[in-house]
């Protein structure tokens, strides 16, 4: 029987944070929002219209909706 590796939250926060500092805008931050820990972060179109976004993990995959207000 293998040894099964368990990745915890702390080692998910500590990975995504560094792509978050590699891949999104500088202008990124971390945000809790209704129980669910995310980034927020500015994208400008290739037209000038400016979105903010919000990316987050559900437990499987990365989901990315614009936030409501």
């Amino acid at each position: 029987m293998g040894v099964e590796l368990v990745e915890t939250g702390f080692t998910r926060a500590l990975r995504d944070q560094a792509i978050v500092d590699a891949q999104l805008p500088a202008a990124t931050r971390s945000v809790k929002a209704d129980g669910v820990r995310g980034w927020v972060y500015p994208v400008r179109s290739r037209l000038g219209d400016l979105f903010t976004l919000f990316l987050w993990f559900d437990g499987s995959a990365y989901q990315t909706a614009a936030p409501t207000r």
